[in-house]
């Protein structure tokens, strides 16, 4: 979805951004924005800047209330924004490059237990378990 927005001046800026807040938190139950990477152009006099929002939409912690572990239920968008500044250093314009929806960051923890759960050959095609039965009905019908 592509947003033209074009403002003049601090304060309407701000009034979006607060509005902007305003809804992400009405949205959100928990929201987090996370600046993960930030470079300079000095020949263009831009400032590129690729930031994350992290948040658990309240609908469907409502809807799934009973979980323990809400950390899959978490939702992530990663978005690249383009500062360009003025002649006195200060931002004239502020471009969404893009914005798109994330997949959340693969833990450890998981990529850990699915490499133990393949190796015993508890996975969905379980070769050796299926080896294993094959072995076992052989010698009972020998």
């Amino acid at each position: 979805v592509s947003l033209c927005l074009s403002l003049r001046g601090r304060t309407v800026y701000k009034v979006l951004l607060t509005l902007m807040k305003f809804l992400s938190l009405n949205y959100f139950a928990d929201v987090q924005l996370e600046v993960l990477n930030m470079s300079r152009d000095a020949e263009t006099w831009s400032v590129q800047v690729r930031w994350r929002v992290t948040g658990l939409p309240l609908h469907v912690l409502m809807l799934r209330f009973y979980k323990r572990d809400k950390t899959e239920l978490y939702r992530f968008y990663d978005a690249f924004s383009t500062f360009h500044l003025g002649s006195d250093g200060l931002i004239c314009r502020h471009k969404l490059d893009k914005m798109m929806s994330a997949r959340p960051p693969v833990t450890k923890v998981k990529r850990l237990l699915v490499g133990a759960l393949v190796a015993l050959g508890l996975e969905e095609h379980r070769p050796a378990l299926n080896l294993l039965l094959a072995q076992l009905t052989g010698k009972i019908w020998q």
